[in-house]
């Protein structure tokens, strides 16, 4: 059996109350659906520096700081992956979509008007039920 694959999320929210989301286009089956930023957590790497160095890969941000949230395991029909994933509190940077995914803030009353992928839907689920106490600050 194959190990989950690993992955380092980052829930990015504003003072708006809006939180950041990403679609990559690069997905064939899902390239429709909205998900939020981050990426595969190498063998050598903690899950922090991961998040860290996919912000940046991906939105050219710096983050300061960051705490975990929680772990979220889901099973896709071609491999498991294991979601780590975290809340960035401060960053440098303004994110921008560095490798072509479209990007968008995200009221956090409309995100079920949008369509996510399915190992993100326990995300969208928290964030609506009980959202985190904080918003990000951009340096």
């Amino acid at each position: 059996m194959i190990p989950p694959l690993p992955v380092a999320v980052g829930i990015i929210i504003n003072d708006r109350n809006e939180v950041l989301i990403t679609q990559d286009q690069g997905r064939q089956a899902l390239a429709a659906c909205w998900g939020f930023p981050g990426g595969k957590i190498e063998p050598s790497e903690l899950p922090y520096d991961a998040l860290c160095r996919e912000l940046r890969e991906e939105l050219g941000m710096e983050v300061i700081s960051a705490t975990p949230w929680f772990a979220l395991p889901y099973e896709y029909p071609e491999r498991a992956v294991l979601l780590d994933i975290w809340q960035v509190h401060t960053y440098l940077g303004e994110p921008t979509p560095l490798e072509g995914q479209l990007m968008h803030w995200c009221p956090l009353s409309a995100l079920n008007d949008y369509l996510f992928l399915p190992a993100n839907q326990e995300i969208v689920t928290k964030l609506r039920s009980e959202p985190p106490l904080f918003s990000c600050i951009g340096l």
